[in-house]
């Protein structure tokens, strides 16, 4: 399956997700495909989706019968961006924390992305990753940027 085709699914599945944090229920305001569509990312909470940088992808060969299949094994990224790096750390860190369980909800609710994908994870015991931090987008390295 394409990779496009599997951006776009993610893409799907997280459109609808909603958590809580503040005044009520929270949805995500922008869902990225492109990262290049993502230049101004004046809405929060926005996802971006991208190929997994600084990850091996590869294609590989199996034998099923008497044809070779190519199974192509690659990461996708989501960067979850919740606010501006001037936020306060608490709050910031708290509107992170509330998306963890409904996006991993979403995903084992869909592990084949709507049958674009065979399995995601690793297809033995990781499902996914997911780490919190500042993220630079677009900005100067030196730049505080957003996070999430």
């Amino acid at each position: 399956m394409s990779i496009a085709t599997a951006k776009s699914a993610l893409r799907e599945i997280l459109l609808p997700i909603t958590t809580t944090y503040g005044s009520g229920p929270v949805g995500l305001a922008k869902v990225y495909a492109d990262p290049k569509e993502a230049t101004s990312l004046g809405e929060f909470p926005a996802a971006i989706i991208a190929l997994a940088p600084q990850v091996e992808h590869r294609i590989a060969q199996e034998t099923a019968g008497a044809f070779g299949l190519a199974r192509h094994e690659y990461a996708l990224r989501v960067w979850l961006i919740v606010g501006a790096r001037h936020t306060p750390i608490n709050e910031l860190v708290r509107r992170c924390e509330a998306w963890v369980e409904p996006i991993i909800a979403a995903l084992m609710d869909n592990v084949t992305l709507n049958n674009t994908v065979t399995y995601i994870g690793n297809g033995v015991d990781t499902l996914a990753t997911y780490e919190e931090q500042t993220i630079i987008w677009g900005l100067n390295e030196n730049e505080a940027g957003y996070y999430g």
